[in-house]
């Protein structure tokens, strides 16, 4: 495949790059332009802003939830401040088209059983501990949502 002929492209000194010719019988650097277009879409605007948002606005809310003894305004931060990061990995177009949703809601699963389970064990329900049902049930609907989408991206990509 590597150096059978021009048009096929050869192997380059460099690294294992792979050159192809153009129209015009000059050598082009496939693999490199690639990356090259690949970190461009890291660097614009619409992926940068959401990111650097969520960062601040997250770590904000937990420093406030953090400083008042408010779990609560903790979560908020932590959900908030993930959504917004997702949201420009998104933009960057490094997850599948389809496949936020899924990803988001068995992040949301995770963490509900997690801070259901840990208020459980803290003690935070009192003599009520049946209240936690709530919040495991919240979680295995997230959970079923979440596969469920996954189950019909791919049906739909098939």
């Amino acid at each position: 495949m590597y150096g059978a002929s021009r048009s096929a492209g050869k192997v380059g000194a460099r690294r294992g790059t792979e050159q192809a010719t153009d129209q015009g019988g000059a050598y082009v650097d496939t693999i490199q332009g690639e990356r090259r277009t690949k970190m461009n879409k890291f660097s614009s605007p619409k992926v940068v802003f959401p990111i650097i948002l969520g960062i601040i606005i997250g770590g904000l809310l937990f420093a406030l939830g953090d400083y008042g003894d408010a779990p609560g305004i903790c979560a908020i931060g932590l959900s908030v401040g993930f959504i917004l990061v997702m949201l420009g990995i998104n933009n960057a177009g490094v997850i599948k088209k389809g496949l936020l949703l899924p990803i988001l809601l068995l992040f949301f699963a995770a963490f509900v059983a997690l801070i259901t389970t840990s208020t459980l064990l803290d003690g935070e329900f009192g003599d009520k501990p049946g209240y936690s049902t709530f919040g495991f049930v919240a979680a295995i609907v997230f959970l079923l949502m979440g596969l469920s989408k996954i189950r019909a991206v791919h049906k739909a990509n098939s």
